[in-house]
């Protein structure tokens, strides 16, 4: 292999497996994943750019190619579903993302696996070092702090925004430090040792139920190779075809079946995060049902979900905590894209795993290493997505394209369809990425000035100061970005303003914006009506009022505007049956109470 090649080979794995997941900054809302999105972006773009002047085969398109095709396509038509295109965009791009380092790398593990092979651990155990680093002091305060260690675990975040985030990403490493150990020999094989150790201690220490669960499955699969070396191949292919299987037959039944949808609800926990996965699953099952076919759109569930209603999540109704995912990305793809994106993004990853179990036979010793480790990666991934949104960021998305890239590098030959597309060579491909890297560079950068605006904006907003939250929201809101990270909308931001700058005229034009970006948010339908309200418009507001309370039937004080509604139009009846439903007796629920009765008995 050229020098040069050489040089650009360590270079794109050194910056997807190292430098891109340790970005990171104080400046936007969300610390760690915007900052990795904007590099990934400037890393593809170059390589893109790279490998469409040096390429010049020709294109062939295999079932892996048409399946992964088919759920860009299937995707795409969620669009027109999506309520928010500002998020579907963002959404879709980290697609283009994951595809294009999946192409990329397949790219350079087809021409030098040895090469790959040797660096992959190398870079795993450079990147543990820097997650040990720069959580050691986080981990440390929890070890000196008088609480208990499982309350000030959560304080460990690292580099990755959130312990559990970070757990995970440790845990993605382990594959290539094994694989490490596997093929290397005296000292270096010490060292990656090490690593795999730290590896484990930290996935322990830090207490993330899903990655703990992802480290076993990995364990068990690695176990069958050692167990049974003879007939490995066969029994990885039964247990991942049975997997297949079960995920399927589960998801098919709580979609046609209430049953399990109200077993999931009913199902008591002692762990009350347990609990709230359970009936986040229960009422997204409902969302994918009346979405079937398209889905709500990427980055939409967030939307979407409240219609669902949030009685049962005392967080959401008691605490305003917003959920932005369903904690599961087999339950997400289906909501968000529908059931044919989702079938052919896990056929995509169907068919690499079953070519690559396929082809071991007629393997060495060092390849059939790498397919088990690979395959027992993809099955923690996958398995740690269930209980995660690892499809949300960059850095795990990552580790999921080199996964799949090393598989299907190795057994792509084994595939019986392929047509070679003579009139479109590669450098079109990696051109026609190369843009699609420019311009999610681009958004990402947008975005990024957005979420600067946003965090100022937030931080005025606790000090009370509204013109200045105001001069930053309007700072913040363009084509790409309308709402913050939770979906809140910006226009409820700057009504918010305008309501406390006696402004209601403008402030109800801003929430009525609001409600058409996010018509299933408690807090704007409030917002709206009570502008309603205040300029006279009792009959208008009492709508909306009782849709926001079907929402969120535990928020008093919308209960008390509702009620207050109803006494301005003369509705006495009405105004008491909504009284007696609210839960928190306070001074103004006192008032209204005592002045129906007087009318109710007057009249």
């Amino acid at each position: 292999m050229k020098v040069q090649n050489r040089f650009f080979l360590n270079i794109f794995f050194l910056l997807l497996i190292v430098v891109v997941p340790a970005l990171y900054s104080e400046n936007v809302l969300d610390n760690a994943l915007l900052p990795k999105f904007i590099g990934l972006s400037c890393v593809l773009f170059v390589f893109s750019f790279y490998l469409s002047l040096k390429s010049k085969e020709k294109i062939t398109i295999d079932w892996v190619g048409i399946s992964l095709i088919a759920f860009a396509l299937f995707t795409l038509t969620s669009y027109f579903k999506a309520i928010n295109q500002g998020e579907f965009i963002y959404e879709f791009l980290k697609i283009v993302l994951f595809v294009t380092s999946f192409f990329i790398a397949v790219y350079f593990f087809k021409r030098q696996e040895k090469i790959v092979l040797q660096l992959l651990p190398k870079l795993a155990v450079i990147a543990t070092f820097i997650a040990l680093v720069f959580s050691f002091s986080e981990l440390s305060d929890a070890f000196k702090a008088r609480e208990p260690f499982s309350s000030t675990v959560y304080l460990v975040e690292g580099l990755h925004g959130h312990k559990n985030l970070l757990s995970n990403w440790i845990c993605l490493l382990i594959p290539f430090t094994l694989l490490g150990i596997r093929v290397s020999t005296a000292w270096p094989k010490l060292i990656f040792y090490i690593a795999l150790t730290i590896q484990v201690g930290l996935v322990f220490l830090l207490q993330t139920r899903a990655s703990l669960l992802g480290l076993m499955v990995f364990v068990l699969v690695i176990a069958v190779e050692y167990i049974n070396p003879s007939n490995a191949m066969r029994v990885l292919l039964k247990i991942f075809t049975g997997l297949s299987v079960i995920i399927g037959l589960i998801l098919l039944l709580l979609l046609l079946s209430p049953v399990l949808e109200n077993w999931l609800l009913d199902l008591e926990m002692e762990s009350a995060s347990a609990k709230e996965r359970t009936i986040l699953w229960a009422k997204s099952m409902s969302m994918i049902k009346a979405n079937f076919f398209s889905g709500v759109g990427l980055g939409n569930w967030k939307i979407q979900f409240p219609d669902q209603g949030l009685e049962g999540l005392y967080r959401a109704t008691l605490n305003n905590t917003i959920f932005v995912r369903p904690h599961n990305d087999f339950i997400w793809t289906l909501a968000e894209s529908g059931i044919f994106a989702f079938l052919s993004f896990f056929t995509f990853i169907g068919l690499i795993v079953k070519a690559s179990l396929g082809q071991t036979e007629g393997q060495n010793n060092a390849n059939k290493q790498l397919t088990f480790t690979f395959i027992a990666g993809v099955c923690m991934f996958l398995s740690i997505s269930s209980f995660d949104f690892l499809k949300e960021r960059i850095e795990h998305s990552i580790i999921f394209a080199m996964l799949l890239a090393g598989l299907y590098a190795q057994s792509y030959q084994t595939l019986k369809f392929g047509v070679k597309l003579k009139f479109v060579s590669s450098r079109l491909l990696y051109s026609i990425m190369g843009v699609l890297a420019l311009t999610t560079m681009y958004v990402g950068i947008v975005r990024f000035k957005s979420e600067v605006s946003l965090q100022k904006m937030l931080i005025e907003k606790n000090k009370g100061n509204h013109p200045k939250m105001k001069e930053y929201a309007i700072q913040a809101k363009n084509s790409f970005v309308q709402s913050d990270n939770n979906g809140v909308p910006i226009d409820w931001y700057i009504g918010l303003c305008e309501y406390n700058l006696g402004d209601i005229s403008a402030a109800h034009f801003r929430f009525k914006s609001a409600t058409q970006l996010h018509p299933f948010d408690f807090n704007v339908l409030n917002n709206f009506a009570t502008t309603h309200f205040l300029q006279g418009q009792y009959k208008e507001a009492i709508p909306i009022y009782i849709k926001a309370l079907k929402i969120n039937p535990q928020f008093d004080e919308m209960r008390l505007n509702l009620a207050s509604a109803y006494i301005n139009i003369g509705d006495w009846s009405n105004a008491a049956e909504c009284l007696k439903k609210v839960k928190s007796k306070t001074q103004r629920s006192e008032n209204l109470s005592n002045l129906v009765r007087q009318n109710l008995n007057t009249h």
